[in-house]
Order: structure tokens, then C-alpha cells, then sequence
């Protein structure tokens, strides 16, 4: 939503990236460069200035990295913030994962 005018909206539909990503558990931003949405087991960057590109967009996939023996069939990420190089999501069962956030992967 342009905040200027609060009337012109844009939107990027992440199902067209994967359709993984239908169903967003949360978002957050780096306050400078890019924003991220959490989906089951996944985090998405996508660039703020030149939104809405789709080629902007990365996925990092926790469930590939942490791996589906740890995290069973839970792979529900709650909720994520940034702080400083990094971005943390937490899981269900509690688990805190940190990723570097400018590298897009874990740190």
C-alpha cells in the first residue's frame, strides 16, 4: 500500500513462485532490503525496492537443512524478526532457528 496516497496496491503472489507457499505464517523485514514470509517449513526473502519482482525472491528451506528427522511431521515455523546479520523463526515445538540474512542461509 503506498503510504503517500494509501490508495495504490501492489501484490506478489508467492503460489506463482511455489506453490508451496499458499499459506503464510507470518512476515517480518530487515527494516533496509527485504522482506520475509514464513510457510511450513520455509522461509521466503523477497526485495523491498523493486517489488512486486518476482525474480527478487529466495527461498530457504529449513525442512532440506535442519532435516525432517529432527522436526518430524512438524514443520510449522510460528513466527520470525530480525535483529542485526540475522533472521530467526521459531518453530512449534520451540526451537529457535537463526539464518544470515543478507547470505539467505543458515549462520
Amino acid at each position: 500500500i503506498n503510504l503517500g496516497s494509501f490508495g495504490e496496491v501492489q501484490q506478489l503472489n508467492l503460489k506463482d513462485v511455489d506453490p508451496a507457499l499458499a499459506y503464510t505464517k507470518g512476515t517480518f523485514t530487515d527494516s533496509k532490503r527485504y522482506g520475509f514470509s514464513i510457510h511450513q517449513g520455509k522461509v521466503v526473502r523477497f526485495g523491498l525496492a523493486g517489488f512486486p519482482d518476482p525474480s527478487s525472491v529466495s527461498v530457504l528451506d529449513l525442512r532440506a537443512i535442519i532435516g525432517l528427522d529432527f522436526l518430524g511431521r512438524y514443520t510449522n515455523f510460528e513466527a520470525g524478526f530480525a535483529h542485526g546479520a540475522h533472521g530467526y523463526v521459531i518453530h512449534l515445538l520451540g526451537v529457535l532457528v537463526r539464518f544470515d540474512l543478507e547470505a539467505f542461509d543458515m549462520a
